[in-house]
């Protein structure tokens, strides 16, 4: 592959108070081994902790691949806002884009190489990720489980699962640190952000999907956090459980793509647990769709009724 002055891949990172976990998720940055160019921007979103200084400390000890953002006022709470597409990517060079939290890490130094090569070999994909593990920070354990856990069940093509509109709806194949995807389509993609009140993770690959093919690669090369200090992490069960309703709810009156109310039917199970979640469902059935959705929504109600009554929610996105 060609070497020049500009990267290929460019890495984004999201930080805020990860003085704990940083070093190690720049590390996996840092281990890369690759035969092309690639820089690292992390946005710190005014951390009061030391993470900006372990930031400046990398940034001076590697000034060929840092380009941070440090501010001074945080921008999460400001919904105008989207970090990634009105902050991070226009300081990106990338023709590739990943992406990876402050306090996740890479456990691969071969990653980005062997997704590179994928999506190079591959026109007609716009993003691939891979599997990972899941550690759990207060008992300092892994979990015994490779994620995705139902991988060997789909029909690998060239090194990975493709994922469809199925398998997104039904597995998490999409763990944001695991993905590299073609920047001027994730650019795309987020410039639709101001389109819902409840954009996450879920609407970049959904809308990504629309515009080509993603895959998840067998090598397991990543470690997802899980810890008592995130915004995410910080919320309960059931609230994880009505932001996932209301984002399945959005997303199908936006689209009208039934695939996604096998979903929005199986968290509404869980969601009306709860008097003030039964008054959301309600609202949301009998107010929010036309007689036309409504009797879609019957249809999608047994099949996932009957899915639900077999096992549990497997799925539960970090929002």
């Amino acid at each position: 592959m060609k070497q020049d002055n500009k990267p290929l891949v460019s890495i984004i990172c999201t930080s805020f108070n990860h003085q704990k976990y940083i070093k190690e998720c720049l590390d996996g940055f840092i281990i890369q081994q690759t035969n092309f160019l690639f820089e690292i921007i992390v946005h710190d979103d005014a951390s009061t902790d030391a993470t900006q200084q372990i930031l400046r400390e990398y940034e001076s000890i590697y000034p060929s691949l840092f380009n941070n953002i440090y501010q001074t006022e945080n921008q999460f709470s400001n919904k105008e806002i989207n970090i990634w597409y009105d902050i991070m990517l226009p300081k990106a060079r990338g023709k590739y884009i990943a992406i990876c939290e402050g306090d996740d890490y890479w456990s691969d130094p071969m990653k980005l190489q062997k997704q590179v090569n994928f999506l190079e070999a591959n026109s007609d994909y716009v993003f691939c990720t891979h599997r990972y593990r899941v550690y759990l920070e207060n008992i300092h354990e892994f979990q015994n489980e490779v994620l995705p856990i139902n991988y060997s069940t789909y029909k690998e093509r060239q090194g990975g699962v493709e994922i469809d509109e199925k398998i997104f709806s039904k597995d998490w194949f999409t763990q944001p640190l695991t993905a590299l995807v073609i920047k001027e389509d994730l650019n795309k993609v987020l410039s639709k952000y101001s389109n819902f009140k409840y954009f996450r993770d879920y609407h970049i690959f959904y809308l990504l999907l629309q515009r080509g093919k993603g895959a998840c690669l067998k090598i397991c090369s990543g470690v997802y956090r899980v810890n008592d200090g995130g915004i995410a992490s910080s919320k309960t069960f059931y609230e994880k459980i009505k932001i996932a309703f209301l984002i399945y709810e959005e997303m199908y009156l936006y689209t009208r793509d039934s695939s996604i109310l096998f979903n929005y039917w199986k968290f509404s199970f869980v969601l009306i647990r709860k008097i003030e979640g039964l008054k959301i469902l309600s609202k949301s059935f009998f107010y929010n769709f036309s007689l036309n959705d409504k009797l879609i929504l019957s249809k999608y109600f047994f099949v996932a009724f009957f899915d639900s009554f077999f096992g549990k929610i497997k799925r539960i996105a970090s929002f």
